[in-house]
């Protein structure tokens, strides 16, 4: 079975509602304002409040994963990995995501920097392996906001080194007080279907990382600073794990048989720049 990295729900900042879904890292330390591109992103749908992590790109537009965005078809039994076209439900509307900058969680009454005001994506319906990866265009201008710059060549390559920041869960704890990262992360594969469950050409594969709650969450390029992919999936090798849950407080350091996936941005570039063009400002890329 493939799991999906997904949202955490635990100490969001607008509710005390829980659900599924999130992604924290593995074996990682505290981020300081040094990585303040990589915001925390909350979701509000019917079964409570979802957590991701998104990066900005511009003071008013964030980088995301397609599935931080999309509500899934995670409670059909006959759905068992990613891949299935069946998971993809609707987008939840814009406004129903909240974006919090800084190193620190926000209290439950803290007030957003932005909320979502439209979403992009390349809208396949063929499942999420490959095309889970969206951007948000937000509701107004974040003041001062550290921005990241974004790779749009296809330069990715096995070998290369990357630390990837997020909110999800960590083997110590589900809610993390600070936000996490990890350096020097080695990017395994490159090749379609060398991961675990279908990789495609628009995917590239890691070792243990990433976890609940840091979906969406950046690959920095440790040479450049620039996104090179988000957070999309993963598996850390647990046999009781359910669809879309990985249990990375019990079963952190899985060794081998953990891998991540993250979606690659540069075979996303049209979608980028059509989502840098409705945010009037540039985004500086490589």
């Amino acid at each position: 079975m493939s799991i999906l990295v997904a949202c955490t729900s635990a100490g969001d900042a607008e509710s005390d509602d829980t659900g599924t879904a999130v992604a924290p890292i593995i074996h990682g330390s505290n981020s300081d304002a040094t990585e303040d591109e990589a915001v925390l992103m909350q979701v509000r749908a019917d079964l409570g409040v979802y957590g991701c992590t998104a990066t900005l790109l511009a003071p008013n537009l964030v980088l995301t994963a397609r599935h931080c965005v999309t509500q899934l078809n995670d409670s059909d039994p006959t759905i068992t990995d990613t891949c299935d076209p069946r998971l993809l439900g609707a987008d939840f509307p814009a406004g129903n995501m909240s974006f919090f900058v800084g190193p620190r969680r926000p209290g439950i009454f803290a007030r957003p920097a932005a909320k979502g005001k439209q979403i992009f994506h390349d809208k396949s319906t063929e499942g999420l392996c490959g095309h889970d990866l969206a951007l948000v265009l937000l509701d107004r201008d974040i003041p001062n906001a550290k921005l990241a710059s974004v790779r749009l060549t296809d330069s990715t390559h096995a070998g290369e080194k990357i630390t990837a920041v997020g909110w999800g869960m960590t083997e110590r704890t589900d809610s993390p007080d600070v936000r996490q990262h990890r350096t020097g992360i080695e990017v395994v594969s490159v090749q379609p279907g060398s991961t675990p469950e279908r990789g495609t050409a628009a995917d590239f594969q890691v070792g243990e990382s990433t976890c609940h709650g840091d979906s969406g969450g950046p690959a920095l390029s440790e040479t450049t600073h620039a996104v090179i992919g988000v957070v999309s999936r993963g598996d850390n090798g647990s046999p009781d794990q359910e669809h879309a849950v990985l249990h990375c407080i019990d079963n952190a350091g899985g060794g081998g048989k953990t891998w991540g996936v993250y979606t690659k941005t540069s075979p996303f570039k049209d979608v980028i720049l059509r989502a840098a063009r409705a945010s009037g400002h540039d985004v500086k890329s490589e």
